[in-house]
């Protein structure tokens, strides 16, 4: 088990949100499992979600497969997401 700490900003939140969770069962059907969802205190529009996969390699795989790039465009992320993937020690 792996997890991928993502970090982006967002045009509107609520918009971002309805589109993630619209994509919730695309990411159950790769093994993905949101952990949490952060957003700063002092700049909301920044997001920072935490989610569990299988493999890096399944996460590469979700990504390709199912469009993650589009649909962070439609759910109004700007700029380039950070994705750092970790392990537990």
């Amino acid at each position: 088990m792996i997890y991928i700490f993502v970090s982006h900003k967002v045009k509107d939140f609520n918009k971002w949100k309805e589109v993630y969770d619209s994509h919730n069962e695309t990411r159950n059907e790769f093994g993905l499992e949101t952990t949490k969802i952060f957003r700063s205190v002092y700049e909301p529009d920044n997001i920072h979600v935490l989610v569990s996969s299988p493999s890096v390699e399944t996460f590469e795989e979700f990504s390709e497969k199912s469009d993650l790039k589009g649909i962070m465009e439609k759910a109004g992320v700007t700029g380039e997401p950070v994705f750092n993937f970790l392990q537990l020690t």
